[in-house]
């Protein structure tokens, strides 16, 4: 159950982040205590892993 509603959750945050990243297929890992984040420092830590990820992919790119 947990694990489904975390799940849920980051799903949500991905949808709502709109990331910029390249097309393509990512998955996301979480440490075993994601599930008792609340929702805002879940969306925080997945935020700032995607902004991360977006920065790599374009220094790529140059």
């Amino acid at each position: 159950m947990e694990r489904n509603r975390l799940r849920r959750r980051l799903r949500a945050i991905c949808a709502e982040a709109g990331a910029p990243l390249m097309a393509g297929s990512y998955l996301l890992a979480v440490a075993p205590g994601a599930s008792q984040l609340t929702f805002r420092e879940l969306r925080a830590y997945v935020y700032q892993a995607l902004e991360a990820l977006a920065a790599t992919e374009r220094a790529g790119e140059r």
